[in-house]
Parts: structure tokens; C-alpha cells; sequence
């Protein structure tokens, strides 16, 4: 159901696509009467720790409810929790499947196993499949956003990118 995802921007004078701040996200959510969901994501770059090789990755850092409201599916292990998704809680990560093969030589044991990224450590709770490339091709790895209380002060952060699933 592809036709039924559309990004979601706000107007501002002058503009009439922007990025909308976390504190606009979570009122669209609050709101919602014509999606289904709305999942939240930004781009962002890191540094992977594992047993091999330090690499510098693209990444996206999103809402727990991003990757079910796009309809995907991992290939191994599972998809977030809204508990992974809350200010403070421990990092959680899944693997694109590029990734998987490249650092991880394909291992299924991945899953469980702990990286960093950054100064951070993180869990692998799974792997998306070949196919599966969003936002785009580059991005190798997909964490939770947990946005801190403080993000939703200020609207004019504009960062975020918004997908929503239309109601049927």
C-alpha cells in the first residue's frame, strides 16, 4: 500500500515545505484523524565500533513507530518497541542488510550482539532485508530518535522528516 504514504511537511511564511520540529510532530500526532500513523526519522552519520574495523556510517534515527508505519519487515530479529523509542532508554539498533554482511560477515549472531556508535553502545535487535533502502541507498543502520523533553520546547528545530500512512 505505497500509495498510501505521503511525507508530511509544514507551512511557514516564505516556505512552503519545511521540516517540521519535534514539538510539531508530536501535536500532528496528538491531532491525527487522517493517518493511520505518522513516523518521524533524521539523517544522521556515526561512527561504528565492532569486532573489525572502525567505519563511518549513515544512519537514521527515528521514532519506534516509523518502520511499521512504512510496512517493513526485518529479516532477522525484530523491529523497535515504543520503549526503545523513550528519552533515556538504551540504545537499540538494526543492521541494513549491507552492513550485516560487511561487518558482521552475515552471522545471524549479530543479533544480540552489542556495538558503538559513537560513545554510545547499542544493541543489534535486527536486520532488514537486501531490498529495503530507506530513506535512501546509503543509509546502513537505523537507531530511535528519543527525543529529550527539551526538543519539544523549541519549534523552531525544523530537522525532522515525516511519513504518514493514510487512513483507508
Amino acid at each position: 500500500d505505497a500509495d498510501r504514504l505521503v511525507k508530511v511537511y509544514q507551512a511557514e511564511p516564505g516556505y512552503s515545505r519545511f521540516e517540521p520540529s519535534p514539538a510539531h510532530y508530536r501535536d500532528w500526532r496528538g491531532m491525527n484523524a487522517s493517518f493511520e500513523d505518522l513516523g518521524a526519522y533524521a539523517v544522521t552519520s556515526m561512527n561504528l565500533l565492532s569486532d573489525g574495523e572502525p567505519l563511518r556510517v549513515t544512519g537514521a534515527a527515528g521514532t519506534a513507530n516509523l518502520l511499521p508505519t512504512i510496512g517493513a519487515v526485518p529479516l532477522l530479529g525484530r523491529l523497535f518497541s515504543p520503549e526503545e523509542d523513550a528519552d533515556g532508554a538504551p540504545g537499540t539498533v538494526i543492521l541494513s542488510y549491507g552492513l550485516w554482511q560487511e561487518a558482521f560477515g552475515g552471522r545471524a549472531a549479530a543479533v544480540g550482539s552489542r556495538i558503538r556508535l559513537d560513545e554510545e553502545s547499542h544493541v543489534v535487535i535486527g536486520v532488514m532485508p537486501r531490498e529495503f533502502t530507506f530513506p535512501d541507498r546509503a543509509t546502513r543502520l537505523w537507531t530511535t530518535i528519543r527525543f529529550s523533553p527539551g526538543l519539544f520546547e523549541d519549534r523552531d528545530n525544523h530537522y525532522l522528516h515525516v511519513i504518514g500512512r493514510l487512513r483507508s
